[in-house]
């Protein structure tokens, strides 16, 4: 029997919610906090890369074409941001309502349908409240079966778009990534696992996206392996 999926729109309308409620408490120079995942955003920057992805979506929904990227739907400097991401993530999460099964543009020749977009935007809107709590120093938990859902969304679908790009070799071995809360293993790679990553289905999702700053994770096994492939770019 297939497990349910989560509540992916419920998940976007929820992590947006607190950004946009972070926002409001936040005072101006609390937008250009850095965020550590990426060095050369700060907080301002992350929020409209959020709401131009919303925007893609839109687009690729509504048009069934691709529409330049997120950089195409940025901000103005004069825009105030809270409201602006808010009113780009209702309309997409509207958009998204619709049967899972209509057809949409999507950069993965295997996903082109409304369903993708609402999984690929749960996770791209969870891991972007991540980096908004990091930055102000105010996280919050994470769901374990959204994390557990993510964690299988880097391996059956990130990790094999990058590897048809050309943006990755995996080596040839293979890890185990052990989710202590949820009971679930996954492996990554070709083969037997030689090493294994576990904690919690949270602490592998934000790990495999380089947002884990607690050193949460344990490592059994061959260790240089597992770090190995950790160290790839796995995800965009």
């Amino acid at each position: 029997m297939n497990k349910p999926l989560p509540d992916y729109l419920g998940h976007v309308e929820a992590d947006v919610s607190r950004i946009v409620q972070l926002l409001g408490a936040a005072d101006p120079q609390d937008l250009a906090r850095p965020v550590a995942a990426c060095p050369e955003w700060d907080v301002a920057v992350v929020v409209g890369h959020l709401g131009g992805v919303h925007r893609m979506v839109i687009h690729a929904v509504r048009h069934r074409e691709p529409s330049g990227g997120s950089r195409a739907h940025l901000p103005g400097a004069e825009v105030d941001l809270a409201p602006w991401l808010a009113a780009g993530t209702a309309e997409m999460v509207d958009l998204l309502r619709l049967p899972p099964e209509r057809p949409a543009w999507s950069f993965d020749p295997q996903g082109r349908s409304v369903a993708f977009w609402r999984r690929r935007q749960a996770m791209e809107s969870l891991v972007h409240r991540i980096d908004v709590e990091q930055a102000l120093g105010k996280p919050s938990p994470v769901d374990a079966t959204l994390a557990s859902d993510g964690v299988s969304e880097v391996l059956d679908t990130l990790v094999r778009l990058r590897q048809a790009e050309g943006s990755v070799i995996l080596p040839d071995h293979a890890i185990a990534l052990v989710a202590s809360d949820v009971g679930l293993t996954w492996a990554l790679g070709v083969g037997e696992p030689v090493g294994a990553l576990r904690g919690t289905a949270a602490d592998l999702l934000s790990t495999l996206w380089r947002r884990n700053t607690g050193q949460t994770v344990d490592i059994t096994g061959d260790v240089a392996a597992v770090r190995e492939m950790l160290a790839l770019p796995l995800v965009p």
